[in-house]
This record gives C-alpha cells, sequence and structure tokens, in this order.
C-alpha cells in the first residue's frame, strides 16, 4: 500500500529529502497495521516509534530534536521505512491523517527542523585530508606467510635467447615447518615491500621483465615485479656477486632447498673460447674441439653446465667469458662433440672454412694454416651501364691478391686461394696511406661493356 504521499504536504522538502541518508541503516524491530518501531544508525543509534491514535499518526524520536519539539529526518526516514514494508497500513484507510508529535496536542505543535548543514572544512583540514589519501601503502594490508626467495638460471631459455634469463621463485613454509620446493609457476613476485632489504633491493634492479612486450588490460601493481627477468650484459659485474652473496642463486633445482648447489662468484679473469683443428694421423682426420683456456689452464667446453654472452657455468660457480666470435662454435661443438674431417676432404674444408664472415680464435694446423692476405695490385674499379637508364654508374670494388680477386662485397673474411690450395686472410682494414707507403695510390678502372 501507498500511503506516505498522503503525509508529505505536512513535512518540509528539506527534511524529506535529508531522510533518504539513512537509507540501508534502518533496523525493524517491530511492524504492524497501527505501529511501527524501528532503531535507525547516523554514527549514533536512535529509537523511532510511530503508532496510529484516532486520525493522527503519532511519532516520537529520542534524538536530541525530541527536546526542541521539532520533527527530525528520523521520523521520515521511519515512515518511509514503515510504508516500504508493508505497516502501518492503517493510515491507508483514514480520511484525513495528520502527524502529531508525542507528548504534543494539536496540530500546531508540529514544528518542522531543517537538516543541518555540515560545517565547511578549513583549508588546512582539506589539504590534509588530500594529504591522507596520497601517502596511503600501495598495498591493501594484505601479508604474506613466510617465504624464501629463490634466483634460478633457466638454461634452455637463456640459450634460446643468447642472453642470462633469471627466474625468480618463491619456497613457503610447508606444515612440517620446512622449507618446500620453490614454485616457479608464479609470473608475480608479489608483495615485495615485506620481503627483506637484500631481495627487494635485487628486485628492483634486476634487468627487465622477459614479457614485457606482450599485450595486457591489467594495470600493474605496484608492490609486485614478474618473475622472469632479463639481465643485461652490461650489469653482470654488479649483480652477479650480489645474486652469489644471497646464497640462493643456482642453475634449476630439482630438489628440496636444502639440496640446492648455490653459486659463487669467480671474479678472476675471463676464460677464453678458442677453437683447435688438430691432425689425428691415426684417424686420418683433422679433429675440430673448443676449448676455454685461462692462465695456462685449459677446459674442453663441454665441461662447463651453460655459456652464455658474457658468462660461463659451472656446477659450483659462475665466471666471466671472453667468447670472442666462438660462442656459436662452442655450442655447437657441446651439443655434437668434436667434429671429425677426413684427410681427403682437406681442401672442401678449407672451403667451408672460407664462407665465414668471421672467425672465432682459431689454432690451425700447418696444411689449413690461414695466411695473412697481400694486395698483388692496386684495387679494382668496375664501372657499367646502369640498368634502365639509371641517373648513375654501376660501379664495384675488387681486390687483387695475386691469383684470386675477391669483390668487397664478399662476405667472407678467408680466401680460399685454390691455385696456390690456401687460405687467405681479406685485409679489412684501408690501405697505406701515400706519406707512409712511399708511392702515390692508384687503382685500376675496368670498363663492364653490355
Amino acid at each position: 500500500m501507498r500511503w506516505l504521499y498522503r503525509l508529505k504536504d505536512t513535512v518540509s522538502s528539506q527534511i524529506r529529502n535529508s531522510a533518504a541518508r539513512y537509507s540501508g541503516k534502518i533496523k525493524v524491530t517491530c511492524g504492524t497495521n497501527t505501529e511501527f518501531r524501528a532503531f535507525i544508525n547516523d554514527g549514533t543509534q536512535h529509537v523511532v516509534s510511530i503508532y496510529v491514535a484516532g486520525n493522527a499518526v503519532v511519532v516520537c524520536c529520542d534524538c536530541p530534536a525530541r527536546e526542541k519539539r521539532v520533527f527530525c529526518s528520523h521520523i521520515w526516514a521511519g515512515l518511509a521505512a514503515a510504508e516500504s514494508g508493508g505497516h502501518l497500513s492503517r493510515i491507508e484507510t483514514m480520511r484525513w491523517p495528520s502527524i502529531r508529535l508525542e507528548g504534543v496536542k494539536g496540530a500546531a505543535a508540529v514544528q518542522f527542523e531543517p537538516p543541518s548543514r555540515p560545517e565547511k572544512p578549513t583549508p588546512w583540514k582539506t589539504e590534509l585530508s588530500a594529504l591522507r589519501e596520497r601517502v596511503a601503502p600501495a598495498w591493501s594490508g594484505f601479508t604474506e606467510p613466510p617465504r624464501q626467495i629463490f634466483y634460478t638460471v633457466d638454461s634452455e631459455e637463456c640459450i634460446h635467447r643468447s642472453a642470462l634469463i633469471v627466474q625468480v621463485e618463491v619456497s613457503r613454509l610447508k606444515k612440517d615447518g620446512g622449507w618446500g620446493r620453490p614454485n616457479w609457476h608464479e609470473i608475480e613476485i608479489r608483495c615485495v615491500s615485506q620481503l627483506d632489504e637484500v631481495d627487494r633491493k635485487l628486485l628492483g634492479i634486476l634487468g627487465s621483465d622477459v614479457t614485457s612486450g606482450s599485450y595486457s588490460n591489467f594495470i600493474p601493481d605496484p608492490d609486485s615485479v614478474k618473475s622472469k627477468r632479463r639481465v643485461p650484459r652490461g650489469a653482470y659485474d654488479l649483480l652477479i656477486p650480489m645474486l652469489c652473496a644471497t646464497g640462493r642463486f643456482m642453475l634449476e633445482p630439482s630438489g628440496l632447498p636444502d639440496k640446492f648447489q648455490p653459486l659463487h662468484w669467480d671474479d678472476a679473469e675471463p676464460w677464453k673460447l678458442e677453437v683447435t683443428v688438430r691432425k689425428d694421423e691415426q684417424a686420418e682426420v683433422f679433429v675440430v674441439s673448443g676449448w676455454l683456456k685461462r692462465d695456462g689452464k685449459q677446459l674442453p667446453v663441454s665441461e662447463p653446465r651453460l655459456l652464455i654472452p658474457g658468462l660461463v657455468f659451472f656446477p659450483d660457480h659462475v665466471a666471466r667469458l671472453d667468447e670472442g666470435h666462438g660462442l656459436q662454435w662452442a655450442l655447437l661443438l657441446r651439443r655434437t662433440g668434436d667434429l671429425a674431417v677426413p684427410f681427403a676432404n682437406r681442401l672442401e674444408f678449407m672451403a667451408e672454412i672460407a664462407q665465414f664472415s668471421v672467425l672465432p680464435s682459431i689454432e690451425l694446423p700447418e696444411e689449413i694454416t690461414i695466411h695473412p692476405g697481400r694486395f698483388a695490385n692496386p684495387p679494382i674499379l668496375r664501372i657499367s651501364k646502369p640498368q634502365y637508364s639509371a641517373p648513375r654508374l654501376c660501379c664495384e670494388v675488387a681486390f687483387d691478391y695475386g691469383s684470386v680477386i675477391v669483390p668487397e662485397a664478399q662476405k667472407a673474411s678467408v680466401v680460399d686461394d685454390q691455385a696456390t690450395g690456401r687460405l687467405v686472410h681479406r685485409r679489412r682494414a684501408s690501405p697505406e696511406p701515400a706519406e707512409s707507403s712511399g708511392c702515390v695510390p692508384n687503382i685500376r678502372i675496368q670498363s663492364r661493356p653490355r
């Protein structure tokens, strides 16, 4: 039933509008067709009582307005709640219902109290309130249970990306009080601010997110970091000692934390990669093998656990690596073992070596020695007619090494001189200036008819 509209003309619009703020704050304790009682909580709990007496709706509220004998917004909120709940239905049948304050006789005694307006805050309170919002903690108050952070080198990912990829993993306490196996499935490390200082510092500077190029609709949590990190080569000397100092930096653990082998930092001179080709007279083959050399010591490239640009990982330590141009050679030899080339294929072997644009530090037998290149004549400039009447001539520079002429555009760093059966190292540097050579540099021009 709808009867509240019959009483609205006896109550000011200010009172009615103000009563709307108590929506959801009313608890009904009694409700019949003639009586209604409820608690209203606006910070302080007030009791509103309403009952029908004759042709009057008698109302009462225990708020301070009662002493002033004025009609408050609590009462109108109570009337609205009674109508919404189907109470005080007798009012619908009353011919001329009126509102009367309890203890007051006559309609003239009903007064209306305008809703109190909140005081306008002073400027300093406004500024402090805004500051309080800005300095609120970045995290929501959730506390992570005890955990340990481990820094794991993902070998397959490192080889695939040709970079150092560190997977940050979390180990949590088990029911028996021991530490569980680190969870590598976690995409993010949450609540970084709750970690110890060493881990907070490392996670803050530990390279970039490997997945940062992927698209995401989510706004990143300022207190979380991605678990898979790419460490730039220029940061190795800073970050690798810090990671090793934690005692929680390792290669792909496979067991519980107490069984892991932490890595230590080898701060000595870098290991150098070198490829050697030796003769095996008994098997009649050239054997191609790779070595790590440092301070008179050498190790086969198969001994380390991992090789990446700038670093070599052993089972219990990590050291610097000066790979030169030999890293891909080392990875090949680690995968296949030593290569054996029959003596009968010497010339083919030399031709294959000659096709590489760059070569590693390589030690060759006398039969396959790479000789330094020497120009037999001045460079050759070949000029030809352009195609389709282009406004520019077509030019090509070539270098004369005696029995072989090599175009400048050829990428190989070594020339296979088949006439002499030798490998010749190309001269990439510019010819000596005239002042030092004692002659005037010249060039041979060849026209190419079309």
